[in-house]
């Protein structure tokens, strides 16, 4: 393993971004795994004991089909104030986050649950108007609703470019390294096809309220 991790460095891999590749690839899995055995042992079951879908971020107006956000769930932050491309907006003139230890690998960003709404590109999902970067992501907390942004995403024809989250899973590209709003987190980088033009879309799962882990 200590070889790995070295031929790995050697390689431009850092040690947080191949831990966080080694997470994120076990969370993606049992994921999965749970979902193909949930989808089976419910077949002939109530909705009632169907295990709740990926949660997702609260549509855009105006962004056009519904669909797959219906599909996918839906998750109600709380407040109400919305960000548009990296616009804060605080009532008190305090950063309604805090950054992790520079030294503190995989740790998050820890926002007020007031605030988690003011989180970048949180309540824009339409495409055309989500312009990341590695230093300007989408910021989420966890895969869970990594998956869920990209299951609410929406083309510029409006239409949904994942129906399926294992299928949105699969396109990420790989890691881009730290970065975010901190310069600590792990970015990661996803293909969103549409059929006008493929978006490529950096997202940090590194944002989440205060006591939350992004790998629960």
């Amino acid at each position: 393993m200590a070889r790995l991790v070295g031929c790995l460095g050697r390689c431009g891999w850092s040690r947080s971004g191949l831990a966080h590749a080694l997470v994120l690839g076990v969370v993606g899995v049992v994921g999965m795994v749970f979902s193909s055995v949930g989808a089976g042992c419910s077949r002939g079951k109530t909705a009632a004991t169907t295990p709740p879908p990926p949660a997702v971020p609260p549509a855009q107006a105006g962004s056009g089909g519904t669909k797959a956000q219906d599909r996918a769930g839906r998750l109600d932050a709380p407040g109400g104030t919305k960000m548009r491309h990296g616009t804060m907006a605080t009532s008190s003139g305090d950063k309604p986050f805090r950054c992790p230890p520079k030294n503190a690998m995989l740790a998050p960003i820890s926002w007020r649950n007031d605030a988690l709404t003011q989180r970048r590109y949180w309540t824009e999902t339409d495409l055309s108007k989500v312009h990341t970067t590695k230093a300007e992501p989408v910021e989420v907390c966890g895969l869970r609703e990594q998956l869920g942004w990209l299951m609410a995403a929406v083309c510029p024809d409006g239409t949904h470019p994942f129906v399926d989250p294992r299928v949105a899973h699969m396109s990420r590209v790989g890691n881009v390294g730290p970065g975010g709003r901190c310069g600590t987190t792990i970015v990661d980088l996803y293909r969103v096809p549409c059929k006008s033009k493929v978006f490529f879309v950096h997202m940090d799962l590194y944002n989440c309220g205060a006591g939350a882990s992004p790998f629960q």
